[in-house]
């Protein structure tokens, strides 16, 4: 079962284990996370309105909502020649085995959004949620190694 931890910092995640709020659970400096997708090969972009369906109880966009934008931009970008080059076949068809999740800001009804993406390490994919160049939210998402569970079947 996830944990849901907010910090007053407005910074939360959705993991198993608690992290230290100034580095990633991967180890990943908060302050160096903007520039780690630009350091990367190949990265893929997708814009996204803010929907009425997305919309919460105090009209921000709800927190599930950024991990679903999330996983519809991995379905695109794997198809992506060289996005996730340790990922074999489609993002829908991989098995995930943790979201950690940053909120740095909130956005509201009728934001443009952009969710950017690349695979920082194997099978860990990074994301970034941006709206006019300012950070919103910075998610992880670890995929299973097949061939580990494979093996362990065996």
């Amino acid at each position: 079962m996830f944990e849901f931890i907010l910090k007053r910092e407005r910074r939360c995640h959705l993991t198993t284990t608690c992290c230290n709020y100034a580095s990633f659970c991967d180890g990943t400096d908060i302050g160096r996370a903007n520039t780690a997708m630009k350091q990367s090969a190949k990265t893929f972009s997708m814009p996204f309105v803010v929907l009425p369906s997305h919309i919460d109880f105090n009209h921000h966009m709800n927190h599930a909502v950024y991990i679903l934008l999330c996983e519809d931009t991995a379905v695109f970008a794997s198809s992506a020649d060289g996005v996730y080059p340790s990922v074999r076949g489609a993002f829908d068809k991989q098995r995930v085995e943790s979201f950690t999740v940053y909120y740095e800001n909130e956005c509201k009804l009728g934001d443009t959004v952009h969710v950017e993406t690349w695979e920082a390490a194997p099978r860990h994919l990074h994301f970034r949620i941006v709206k006019d160049d300012k950070l919103l939210c910075f998610i992880i998402i670890t995929l299973y190694d097949d061939t580990q569970i494979e093996q362990k079947a065996n």
